[in-house]
């Protein structure tokens, strides 16, 4: 399962760096705003991810975990 969260915080911190950059934008007014627009396609990710976990949380290898 550790591949899994890897997947899923990797997404959780390019989200946290996305929203810092959306309030930098809001407070500060600097024009990051392409970079935002790119950093959206984590949101492809995320969701590959949360269907990987998914699949790995209801598979063979989670109950091996569980067992132990």
């Amino acid at each position: 399962m550790d591949p899994a969260i890897l997947m899923l915080g990797i997404f959780h911190i390019t989200e946290w760096i996305r929203c810092t950059i959306l309030l930098t934008v809001i407070c500060l007014g600097v024009n990051l705003m392409q970079v935002w627009y790119v950093l959206g396609l984590n949101t492809i990710f995320g969701l590959v991810a949360f269907i990987y976990v998914h699949v790995v949380y209801f598979g063979d290898a989670a109950k091996g975990c569980a067992a132990d």
